[in-house]
């Protein structure tokens, strides 16, 4: 790829700007996640559930959601928790009967039941010692990949995590 190129890698890097999603991007980052994420196991409760657990990432304390875009167009996302612990009691707690609501009709499906199971049943197996925080999304559009944008959202992302609470 040439720097005439309007899909070079030079090109697509000064062109991305990098920031914190707030909750106007929920909608947006579900659908992402939705369609860029088959395999993950979450994604079979439906977008509306995704749009409304990436609205608590972009709005808890203990979570961070960072997002990389150009001319208004998501090209990716990284989110992490904090404290994993927290951020699902948070998540209970303010949005449990709503996504409940969104949930039931997707345990028609047995398979669901186990993702649901899992969910409800987090525990952190690690005994090691590691801090809690705890990467949980992370995406990038196939038409950037390997442009370095989704290490740039990585580090930024881990960073937020590693300093210390304000």
């Amino acid at each position: 790829m040439t720097a005439d190129n309007p899909g070079s890698v030079t090109n697509v890097q000064a062109a991305v700007s990098y920031r914190d999603a707030t909750a106007a991007d929920a909608a947006t980052l579900g659908r992402f996640m939705y369609e860029h994420l088959p395999w993950a196991r979450i994604r079979d409760f439906g977008v509306p559930f995704l749009i409304l657990v990436h609205r608590a990432l972009c709005t808890s304390k203990h979570a961070v959601c960072r997002v990389a875009e150009t001319d208004g167009r998501l090209l990716g996302y990284c989110a992490g928790m904090f404290d994993p612990r927290r951020f699902h009691r948070e998540f209970l707690w303010k949005h449990g009967w709503k996504a409940a609501l969104l949930v039931v009709p997707c345990l028609f499906r047995p398979k669901n039941w186990e993702v649901l199971w899992k969910g409800l049943t987090y525990v952190d197996d690690d005994a090691s010692g590691d801090p809690p925080q705890e990467i949980i999304g992370f995406s990038v559009d196939p038409n950037v990949k390997g442009t370095g944008v989704g290490k740039a959202l990585f580090a930024q992302t881990m960073a937020a995590l590693k300093a210390p609470a304000a």
